[in-house]
C-alpha cells in the first residue's frame, strides 16, 4: 500500500517492450538501479512499469539491447498535476482532502477487543469508554499503560491487558483466570500439568522438576513438571519457586458421538427480500432505509463494510446492509446414507476443534441406526500436546 502511494506520488509510466533481447534489457536495467515491477508478457511484448527517474536510463539499455519502447500511459501525481494545472478548484478540493484525511487520522476511529467468552465484553467496553478509550478521541489522549492498569485494578478477572493503538485502531487484548480455581499471579510460578489422561510419549523440560517421564501414565489435572525446585546444601533442604516450562505429548484416546435426525426443515426461498442500510459517519449510525418486515420465515444477512487507508487506518465512514430473504420451510427426510455422512461430517468437525494439529494414529467408526434418527460413534487415537500452565500461590 505504502509502495503504490509513494511511486503514484513520484509518478511512473506503464510501457511496452518489444525486440529479442527484452529479458536483457530488463536485466541491464535492474542491474543499473532501475526500478521495474508489474512485468506481464504478452503477444509478442512485455509490459512493465517503471519510474519517471528511471525511464531515462531503460531507454538508454533499450538502444544497447535493440528494443523498442512504447508509453502506453503516464500515471501518478506528476502527470495528474500538469494535467489539471488550470483547473484550480479540483486542485484545491483534492489538496483539502489530502489534509481531511491527515487529520482524521490523529483520532481513533475503531476500537476492538479480542478475550475470552468469559470476559464481560460490555462492561470492558464501557469501562474503554469512560477512559478515553472510543471512537472519535484523539490518540495523543491515550495512555495505553495507564489503561492497561486501570483494567487489571477494575477487573478481578483479567489477568493481563494489552492496548495497542496503531494508525488509526486501537486493539486491547485480553487474558481472563480460569472460572475455577484462586487467581494467581500470572508473572509468579507455576506447574504445568495435563490437560487430559494419557500416555507420555516425548516432553522436553526447560525449566522446573519433571515428576513423570516418557512411557508413563498420566491423569488430567496431574502435575508433570512442578515449579518447585528442591535445592540441598549439604544437610539442609531449601526450596526455590520457578515458572515451570515443559512441551509434553502424550497418546489418548478420544471418543466422539453425535445423533443425526431423519427429519429436518429446509428453506425454500420465495424471491422476496428486503434490505436496511445504515451509514456510518463519524462514530454516529444513520439509517437510511428502516423498513418493516412482513415476512412470516426469514433469514438475516448483514454485510459492514468500513472505508480504511490499509489495516490499521480505518476511516470514520462506513456503512451496514442488513438483507433479510423470505423462505418457507419444507420438510424433508434423509436418508440413511445422507445421515451416516453427516454424522461423518460433524464428527470429523468435532475432531478439528477439539484436537486440531495433533497426530491420529488410528480412527474407527460405527453407526447405530435408531430407527428415526442414527448415532455416529468415532474413537480416535492420538498424540498431540497435554501441557498446561497451572499458576500457584507462593506458601507464606
Amino acid at each position: 500500500m505504502f509502495l503504490f502511494l509513494w511511486n503514484y506520488i513520484r509518478g511512473y509510466v506503464i510501457i511496452e517492450a518489444s525486440g529479442f533481447s527484452v529479458e536483457r534489457l530488463i536485466n541491464m536495467a535492474s542491474y543499473r538501479g532501475a526500478f521495474v515491477w508489474d512485468v506481464q508478457a504478452g503477444d509478442g511484448m512485455v509490459t512493465m512499469r517503471v519510474t519517471v527517474k528511471d525511464f531515462r536510463l531503460l531507454r538508454e539499455c533499450a538502444r544497447k539491447t535493440g528494443c523498442k519502447l512504447k508509453i502506453r500511459r503516464k500515471a501518478g501525481l506528476p502527470f495528474f498535476l500538469f494535467r489539471n494545472r488550470k483547473r484550480r478548484a479540483l486542485l484545491v478540493g483534492a489538496l483539502l482532502a489530502v489534509f481531511a484525511v491527515y487529520y482524521m487520522s490523529s483520532f481513533i476511529w475503531l476500537v476492538e477487543i479480542d478475550g475470552p467468552d468469559n470476559v464481560n465484553k460490555t462492561e470492558i467496553i464501557k469501562f474503554l469508554q469512560e477512559s478515553g478509550v472510543r471512537a472519535g478521541l484523539p490518540k495523543r489522549g491515550i495512555d495505553a499503560r495507564s489503561v492497561e492498569r486501570m483494567l487489571l485494578l477494575t477487573f478481578d478477572d483479567i489477568i493481563w491487558a494489552n492496548v495497542n493503538v496503531t494508525g488509526t485502531r486501537a486493539a486491547v487484548t485480553l487474558i481472563a483466570a480460569k472460572a475455577d480455581g484462586p487467581i494467581a499471579d500470572a508473572n509468579g510460578p507455576c506447574d504445568i500439568i495435563a490437560a487430559c489422561d494419557g500416555l507420555i510419549t516425548r516432553m522436553a523440560v526447560s525449566a522446573g522438576t519433571p515428576l513423570f517421564g516418557e512411557g508413563d501414565v498420566v491423569r488430567r489435572g496431574e502435575t508433570i513438571v512442578t515449579g518447585m525446585v528442591e535445592i540441598t546444601d549439604g544437610d539442609k533442604i531449601a526450596y526455590e519457586y520457578v515458572r515451570a516450562e515443559a512441551a509434553v505429548w502424550a497418546k489418548s484416546v478420544y471418543e466422539f458421538t453425535v445423533d443425526v435426525p431423519a427429519e429436518y426443515w429446509d428453506r425454500e426461498y420465495t424471491g422476496r427480500r428486503l434490505t436496511d442500510v445504515t451509514v456510518t459517519l463519524f462514530a454516529r449510525d444513520i439509517k437510511l432505509l428502516l423498513r418493516q418486515i412482513k415476512f412470516d420465515n426469514y433469514e438475516i444477512i448483514t454485510n459492514r463494510d468500513i472505508l480504511s487507508l490499509g489495516k490499521d487506518y480505518p476511516l470514520p465512514f462506513g456503512y451496514t446492509a442488513v438483507e433479510y430473504r423470505e423462505f418457507t420451510p419444507v420438510p424433508r427426510n434423509r436418508t440413511v446414507e445422507q445421515m451416516e455422512r453427516m454424522g461423518r461430517e460433524m464428527i470429523n468437525m468435532e475432531i478439528m476443534a477439539r484436537l486440531g494439529d495433533a497426530e491420529i494414529l488410528e480412527r474407527t467408526q460405527s453407526y447405530n441406526d435408531n430407527g428415526d434418527y442414527i448415532t455416529a460413534m468415532a474413537e480416535v487415537v492420538a498424540v498431540r500436546r497435554i501441557d498446561e500452565v497451572s499458576y500457584f500461590n507462593l506458601p507464606e
